[in-house]
């Protein structure tokens, strides 16, 4: 599968991550209600992390959590890499890296 190529300060467009367990299970997060308690790493091309508030993509049951992109956000151009991290009673949960790419111009079909 290739990279998602996203154009260098595309804003709203969304991260997703989907918080499992250590034997694949996806998680229900849904008591993670703290701001604090969720979120989505975003690693540019030279390494620094950008942390970021992530919000449930529906209820929290489906262990999804999205950011959408910001102005100056993706202001980088080549492979970012992403993450999100959950604490919940039962424990923390860090998702596995995942990556994308920032490309300098308009994508067109």
């Amino acid at each position: 599968m290739s990279k998602q190529l996203v154009p260098k300060g595309t804003i709203g467009a969304q991260i997703v991550v989907t918080i499992k367990d250590e034997t694949g299970t996806v998680v229900n997060i849904s008591s993670a209600t703290q701001d604090a308690d969720r979120k989505i790493y975003l690693i540019k091309p030279n390494n620094e992390v950008l942390t970021k508030q992530a919000v449930f993509m529906t209820d929290g049951t489906d262990g999804k959590l999205k950011y959408a992109t910001i102005a100056n956000d993706l202001d980088s151009v080549g492979v970012w890499k992403f993450h999100g991290w959950v604490n919940l009673v039962g424990g923390t949960f860090p998702t596995t890296m995942s990556e994308f790419e920032v490309v300098k111009t308009a994508i067109t079909p």
